[in-house]
């Protein structure tokens, strides 16, 4: 009678226990298979949250670029403009005339040399007697062979300022000089730089690195800013900066596992350098 009542409850146990045990096995096979899709998308979506912020970024650079191209061109214009009037009017040249022109035209430095290459009128007076030597861009009109010299844009050796420079070649083979003030456009421009970009973008904590290169594989600007100055040769970047995106998962540093996008940074149509997120 025991043995009978002990097989009874062994069986009820087995017939009990199997659908525990099946559902316990579904359970875990549903729960990884959640864990999965979520981890899935989760993957997904960082790489679309990767390739849409490499996306923006490469369109702000090249926004960027393309603004200081039309300042910088718009600077030129008016140098050329001027230096060009002042040619027409070279009989009307003197000191008194040149610091009217530059009152009214809002120019900061006329100067007008004779052939040799001294400064013989100007707007102010510290200028005169200078003599453009060889090593100044200027120097490059009386070399011959130029017509028109454009600087960019440098700091004065006696200020703090900014400056504009571009010459022409006067109609004596003299030089017309002129300076036009552009800390604006040099605050401007030092915001716009890639080294700025890539540091505002390290403070997103989903970024573990940003860099900028240019058309060359060389490395301008890096939140690790040791990297800078660095030559790369690896397949992504090579890729990008043929004009198509490259993305792919790795460990930076040999720790840190990353999606990398690279992408190209193009100005005209033309690519100029590349973003890596």
């Amino acid at each position: 009678m025991e043995n009978y009542g002990s097989r009874k409850t062994h069986l009820k146990f087995k017939i009990l226990s199997v659908p525990v045990i099946i559902i316990a096995a579904v359970i875990i096979l549903i729960s990884a298979a959640s864990v999965w899709i979520a981890r899935n998308k989760i993957v997904s979506q960082m790489e679309n949250d990767g390739m849409m912020m490499a996306n923006q970024i490469s369109n702000d650079m090249t926004n960027n670029q393309e603004t200081m191209k039309t300042l910088n061109g718009s600077i030129e214009t008016r140098i050329i403009t001027l230096s060009n009037f002042i040619k027409d009017n070279n009989d009307k040249v003197n000191n008194d005339y040149l610091a009217v022109l530059a009152r009214e035209f809002q120019i900061d430095e006329i100067n007008v040399s004779d052939p040799s290459g001294k400064i013989i009128y100007s707007n102010l007076p510290g200028s005169l007697g200078y003599m453009y030597k060889n090593g100044d861009e200027t120097y490059k009109i009386l070399k011959g062979g130029k017509n028109v010299v454009m600087e960019d844009m440098r700091k004065s050796t006696k200020s703090d300022n900014y400056y504009k420079y571009g010459a022409v070649k006067n109609s004596d083979g003299g030089i017309i000089q002129i300076g036009v003030l552009a800390n604006k456009v040099q605050s401007l421009t030092a915001k716009m730089q890639p080294q700025n970009i890539v540091n505002n973008l390290a403070k997103n904590k989903s970024v573990v690195y940003a860099l900028y290169m240019d058309k060359n594989l060389k490395v301008t600007a890096h939140t690790d800013k040791s990297r800078i100055g660095m030559k790369l040769d690896d397949a992504g970047s090579k890729t990008a900066i043929s004009g198509k995106v490259y993305s792919s998962k790795f460990k930076y540093k040999n720790k840190t596992q990353v999606y990398d996008v690279i992408y190209p940074v193009k100005v005209d149509g033309k690519v100029v350098g590349a973003i890596d997120i």
